[in-house]
């Protein structure tokens, strides 16, 4: 039998990676890895663009030893600076330094300012702190997502910018405030923190001072102040009171603040505008008892005068009210969502006397314990300025001769103490000028 397969047909076939064609290939892989590897190492780095001036507008050139820092952006009268807290090989102080303008302020250093001066440092992410005479600020924390500040005394106001991404704290004792909003005020007296919240909201933390565990919370609303004290129990620690416009207003501090806000366009909240409110009548004197006042203001503002509710007709007003003698204190307020107005009249009132002809004045009296009580009704008399009672031991007592009291002309009563124990006789008359007018009747007191 002859085999189908001969010898030469070469039956048995080596693998493919025993072959020089593969060693080939591996060859050919490697050199290739090779020259990509040099050539990407051979190409040039791309040069650096520089910068815009559009990219550095508004930036404040920056010191080179430090790459997040705060700057003094504003000084009047003078301030210092306790620096810690530098870079390797640079030992800080525990000396207080002058402050200038621009100079860099970094997380660690400390600044205070003296019995007459203002500073405002602007944080890294544009937030502000405006700091009033008399007052310390450390900066605990200065990153780019943290700004904690510790207010050791005096007053600051913090106006957070609105875009920031960071997380704005102030610190006091065991107080905590953290910016919810724009702009809060913040007082330190002694133990006692008073914050003004002026735009939005800031919420505040007490800690424990033993184990830092968390003692309350709260949130103070735009015009709202929180008066702060750790050491009262819990439900006095937070006290609040709402805050007004006018009060604001008229004080220079804010007053100060506020124009800074609208230099740079912020929001005011609480420092905004007045509601229009416009008197017709000005502080004066009047002889008759009804008064009229009216005036304009906000279509949609809520008026009251002594805190009486008054129409508001489409933006005026108007309102009645019956004078007492003397001065009238009159308030007048508009009010509108958490914005208002508020104005005071002084109105005297000088009741004018009017005597009828048939005018008279009756009196009784007691005499008991060394004591006599006058007690009299009048009768065709108006609005009298005076009265003046006698006491005299002759018949027919009359002024200036006889002893006597000048009382008010509301009076009805009078009381003469520590007389001798005798006979009496009283009177009472209607004062006019230096003298007396009508005379009511006499009457004698025996003991």
């Amino acid at each position: 039998m002859i085999s189908r397969h001969s010898r030469s047909s070469n039956y048995y076939r080596r693998p493919f990676y025993k072959t020089r064609g593969f060693k080939f290939l591996i060859f050919l892989i490697i050199f290739t890895s090779a020259f990509v590897y040099w050539s990407i190492k051979k190409i040039p780095p791309p040069s650096p663009t520089p910068p815009t001036a559009e990219s550095t507008a508004g930036q404040a050139a920056q010191p080179t030893h430090s790459l997040v820092a705060a700057q003094i952006i504003f000084l009047d009268g003078a301030a210092e600076v306790k620096i810690s807290g530098l870079p390797a090989g640079q030992a800080g102080t525990t000396n207080w330094e002058p402050l200038n303008l621009n100079y860099e302020i970094k997380q660690g250093d400390t600044v205070r300012t003296s019995g007459a001066a203002k500073s405002v440092i602007q944080l890294p992410d544009k937030s502000f702190v405006r700091m009033d005479a008399n007052t310390e600020i450390f900066l605990k924390q200065l990153s780019l997502s943290d700004a904690t500040l510790e207010q050791t005394y005096g007053h600051a106001f913090h106006r957070v910018n609105d875009n920031t991404p960071i997380i704005y704290k102030v610190l006091h004792g065991q107080t905590e405030l953290i910016a919810l909003g724009t702009a809060f005020d913040v007082a330190i007296l002694g133990q006692t923190v008073e914050i003004s919240a002026i735009a939005n909201e800031t919420k505040i933390k007490i800690y424990n001072a033993l184990d830092n565990s968390l003692l309350n919370i709260d949130t103070v609303n735009q015009g709202e102040k929180a008066i702060i004290n750790p050491a009262l129990e819990k439900e006095k620690m937070i006290q609040k009171k709402t805050l007004t416009q006018n009060d604001l207003l008229n004080d220079t501090w804010f007053t100060w603040n506020k124009s800074l806000d609208v230099q740079n366009n912020y929001f005011l909240g609480m420092l905004g505008d007045l509601i229009d409110l416009t008197i017709a009548q000005t502080d004066l004197t009047t002889n008759d008892q009804e008064f009229i006042i009216n005036g304009t203001t906000d279509k949609a503002a809520t008026v009251s005068i002594n805190n009486n509710k008054v129409e508001n007709k489409a933006g005026a007003f108007e309102y009645k009210l019956s004078l007492q003698p003397g001065i009238n204190k009159i308030q007048i307020l508009a009010q509108k969502n958490k914005f208002e107005n508020k104005k005071t009249l002084n109105i005297t009132y000088e009741a004018k006397e009017t005597i009828t002809t048939d005018a008279k004045i009756t009196l009784t009296a007691q005499q008991e314990n060394g004591s006599i009580k006058l007690e009299w009704a009048t009768n065709g008399i108006t609005n009298p300025a005076a009265f003046i009672t006698l006491v005299g031991k002759n018949q027919d007592v009359t002024f200036p001769a006889a002893p006597s009291h000048v009382v008010s002309g509301s009076a009805t009563t009078d009381i003469w103490k520590g007389l001798e124990k005798a006979a009496y006789f009283v009177r009472v008359c209607l004062k006019q000028g230096d003298g007396c007018g009508i005379y009511s009747n006499e009457i004698i007191l025996t003991p």
